[in-house]
């Protein structure tokens, strides 16, 4: 078996389990866990009203998000897609190395916060 498809294979891999891993967070967490912050970022976003003490982008891009879907899910599963996307990259730099280092680094996403 040639080098490339032995990469392309562990590439294919890593993102089975980013994928898996990904619908497996969003599957039980749904629709999220909303901080102080969290709540006070999406009443400026409902409203359209930002102010500096929260993230004001953040506020912004929760109102739209609101109105596409009520409360927190979407902005949930956004954030899940690019944590997991991220842990993707970073297989692909580790598991060239390793496989079961890649295996690691990727399953430590699963461990609680």
């Amino acid at each position: 078996m040639s080098a490339s498809t032995t990469k392309q294979r562990r590439s294919y891999i890593g993102l089975v389990i980013c994928v898996l891993a990904c619908s497996l967070s969003i599957w039980s967490f749904y629709p999220g866990f909303m901080t102080p912050d969290s709540i006070a970022n999406l009443i400026q976003g409902r409203e359209g009203v930002f102010y500096d003490i929260n993230a004001p982008l953040m506020s912004y891009l929760m109102g739209i998000f609101d109105r596409i879907v009520a409360g927190p899910g979407l902005i949930f599963v956004i954030h899940n897609i690019v944590f997991w996307a991220a842990c993707y990259v970073l297989w692909l730099v580790v598991a060239e190395r390793s496989l079961w280092l890649g295996f690691g680094v990727v399953l430590f996403g699963l461990t609680p916060g």
